[in-house]
């Protein structure tokens, strides 16, 4: 399942609690750095309260909390999605 997919699907188990504190969705932002994510094939682990929800129980939570693998020139993908993202490289 493409990472926009599994947000919106672990989003989808939390909206209710967030919307109650004011939160009304993941960002445009979030979607769109998950989706460059998936386009160039990076490989990563979604933790914390988005993966609680999605394995557990829902959770509100504000962040997104991912494990990225730095094995297989992972972090080559990882460049060249953030430089298609357009976050500037240091």
């Amino acid at each position: 399942m493409p990472p926009v997919d599994r947000l919106r699907m672990v989003w989808s188990l939390v909206e209710a609690g967030l919307a109650r504190r004011g939160n009304h969705g993941p960002s445009p932002r979030l979607q769109r750095l998950l989706a460059e994510f998936g386009r160039y094939g990076v490989k990563f682990a979604l933790l914390g309260g988005y993966a609680v929800g999605y394995h557990s129980k829902p959770r509100a939570t504000k962040d997104l909390d991912l494990l990225i693998s730095g094995l297989d020139r992972n972090l080559e993908r990882v460049a060249s999605a953030l430089q298609a993202f357009a976050v500037p490289a240091t």
